[in-house]
């Protein structure tokens, strides 16, 4: 993309986009209005995808179509996944991680011959590449979960042409990850790929149990540390924890009875014992915090936290751990009432206690969905009517840094795109090639240009003053300056 951090470019990776949507529609802009967005088009799929893998995944371990199928719902109702589909869509693809589960899952069992091995082969070489082309968050933790796979079934199978087969696949899928990054533009040497501020997006300890933002209408929401928190939302709802501690309960009532209390071969269990606990070393980050205070800090080497902070924001990687949780706790719940008529009215009403639970966010997320919006655009404004009509003007340069000035950003950055003017800067994830966006504006603003609006925030009285040569002109949030009179 060479138009948003002009005269820089930049990966539509960076931009939270959902490259594999953006990659489409480019391809049928000839058939598509100027204004279109395919975001609530990603997120009602989403939906589907998510309640789909979710009972790919359960029909594993459970012979019972109609308990998967009401168990899927906890999984569309989870608050780690609804939160992102109204907040970040791009990352509401959790159901990657429930399919990267289900093919560790198939790794371990061994898929060596014939068709199998084929379209086990495809399917990785496809999770690779959609992940890659959906959020690069996800494809580190589908990755994870399919290394683990990998290499457990390489410690179990003595079978040399088999492990050697694995190692294959296991280079095809990266190969499969990182083409297609390559591909997008993601190998630039301007990027800032470790950013800062790994500790402020951070896992809290109480996360399973903090309905933090209202997510519950019945537990009350627990303090957090960091200002980031929100991204390590873990809260399970209410029905969810019930069924968690009732399937420890039925687990321990087995054991006490020496029954078979197995709902795992070893294989299956080892990888989920080490993703879990991998994915939550990785959320808690180095600091470890309890509600509101910081309990103490993990003592890494600053190589490795500096290598950890391309995936500053870690708490998202709590939604493994979620995830297993309530895979487990399914699947033990099942384990000891089947054959038995409680089974799914017990179900429903679990699914009754998370809809109460949750009814208090999901009418909030209704109720601002549904409500009409007032939209101003800039061509209604005079000043910015006298901008469109000059021919003079190519560019428009944020003079400051207005990342994060959503109410500035935006509207200058969509009248740059309808009357076909460059920006020179946009939000960008990682702060990707902000060195050198930053350079390009200090050389910008050295050499000031006659075919450029500059535009200042209403903070930025001081800088203005530098400037002395521009005629200025009052816009809403701020002003925009000009080697010309409008």
């Amino acid at each position: 993309m060479d138009r948003i951090c002009y005269p820089n470019s930049v990966s539509v990776v960076f931009t939270d986009s959902i490259p594999l949507m953006a990659l489409i529609s480019k391809l049928l802009r000839s058939i598509l209005p100027l204004h279109f967005q395919y975001f609530g088009f990603w997120g009602l799929l989403c939906f589907a995808l998510q309640g789909f893998f979710s009972a790919k995944l359960l029909s594993r371990f459970i012979d019972h179509r109609g308990y998967v199928w009401i168990c899927s719902i906890f999984f569309i109702l989870s608050p780690v996944f609804l939160y992102r589909v109204f907040y970040h869509t791009a990352l509401a693809s959790e159901w990657l991680i429930l399919w990267a589960y289900d093919i560790a899952f198939d790794q371990m069992e061994g898929c060596d011959s014939g068709r199998r091995r084929i379209s086990s082969l495809a399917e990785l070489l496809v999770i690779a590449m959609s992940a890659a082309m959906i959020h690069i968050y996800l494809l580190v933790m589908c990755t994870i979960a399919i290394m683990f796979g990998m290499l457990i079934r390489l410690i179990r199978d003595k079978d040399i042409y088999h492990r050697i087969w694995v190692i294959v696949k296991g280079i095809l899928y990266l190969a499969a990850a990182l083409g297609t990054l390559v591909c997008l533009g993601v190998a630039r040497s301007d990027q800032q790929l470790d950013a800062g501020g790994l500790t402020q997006f951070s896992f809290n300890l109480n996360g399973l149990l903090n309905p933090m933002d209202g997510w519950s209408v019945v537990l009350p929401a627990l303090s957090a540390y960091g200002e980031g928190y929100g991204e390590g939302l873990a809260y399970l709802g209410l029905g969810m924890m019930i069924m968690t501690v009732m399937g420890v309960l039925c687990w321990l009532i087995g054991r006490i009875r020496k029954e078979n209390c197995r709902i795992y071969n070893r294989s299956e269990c080892i990888f989920l014992w080490i993703t879990a606990v991998t994915a939550l070393l990785i959320a808690v980050s180095p600091l470890v915090a309890v509600n509101g205070h910081m309990q103490f800090r993990i003592p890494y080497p600053e190589k490795i936290v500096s290598l950890w902070g391309i995936v500053r924001a870690s708490g998202r990687f709590i939604w493994m751990v979620v995830y297993t949780i309530m895979l487990t706790s399914m699947i033990m719940l099942y384990r000891r009432f089947k054959g038995k008529k409680i089974l799914i009215p017990l179900l429903l009403v679990l699914l009754a206690v998370q809809l109460t639970d949750l009814s208090g966010k999901l009418t909030e997320i209704h109720q601002k969905y549904t409500s009409e919006m007032t939209y101003s655009n800039l061509d209604e404004t005079q000043v910015w009517q006298k901008v469109a009509a000059d021919p003079k003007i190519r560019h428009i340069i944020f003079a400051t840094d207005v990342t994060e000035d959503q109410g500035l950003m935006y509207p200058v950055a969509e009248f740059a795109l309808d009357h076909d003017l460059t920006i020179n800067m946009f939000y960008i994830a990682h702060n990707a090639s902000m060195g050198a966006i930053t350079e390009s504006l200090n050389s910008s603003m050295q050499n000031l240009q006659d075919d450029t609006v500059y535009v200042f925030k209403d903070s930025s009285a001081d800088e203005m003053k530098k400037y002395s040569q521009l005629f200025y002109y009052q816009i809403d949030g701020g002003y925009i300056g000009l080697l010309h009179q409008l």
